[in-house]
């Protein structure tokens, strides 16, 4: 299994994703990682609806999506893994799923959060999930579309590795 873009937007698929991504990274199979989406059979249809037939689509629970990515169990297919938000990057990271770096596509305002970016909203927990990961070596870049140019998430926030 190749993880051709590992990707944090809390719209989940969407036309950025669609539109935009899968045409460039050509992955054959969106494997999406979230509780709530994994227990609703509407989400999950509409989700799939909205994906080339050529493309795959899993939408898993985090549980089981950890022994999922750590066997490789999509063999050599292009896998594009898309995650709703910071919390559920860490959990697979802390119990090993093999990600390096991460797109930080869209995580948008709501209460608590402060604007870094058009499209970046950041609570101050996953202000410090994003200073964890980034010490342990996970770059993060944002750019909505693959043509955009990508920012390293340093620029945005400030501090990030060191505390």
């Amino acid at each position: 299994m190749a993880l051709v873009l590992v990707r944090i937007d809390d719209r989940l698929i969407h036309g950025q994703v669609v539109g935009g991504w899968l045409p460039v990274i050509q992955a054959e199979r969106i494997v999406v990682v979230s509780d709530t989406a994994a227990t609703d059979a509407l989400q999950v249809g509409l989700m799939r609806m909205a994906v080339p037939d050529h493309v795959a689509v899993d939408v898993l629970s985090l549980d089981d999506a950890v022994p999922a990515l750590n066997k490789g169990a999509w063999g050599n297919e292009r896998v594009m893994l898309l995650l709703p938000g910071l919390q559920e990057l860490v959990w697979l990271v802390d119990l090993g799923a093999p990600i390096t770096q991460v797109n930080l596509g869209g995580v948008h305002d709501a209460p608590g959060r402060t604007m870094v970016a058009p499209h970046l909203a950041f609570t101050m927990e996953e202000r410090n999930i994003l200073n964890r990961l980034f010490s342990r070596g996970i770059r993060f870049e944002t750019r909505p579309l693959p043509g955009d140019v990508p920012v390293p998430i340093q620029e945005l926030v400030p501090g990030l590795g060191r505390g």
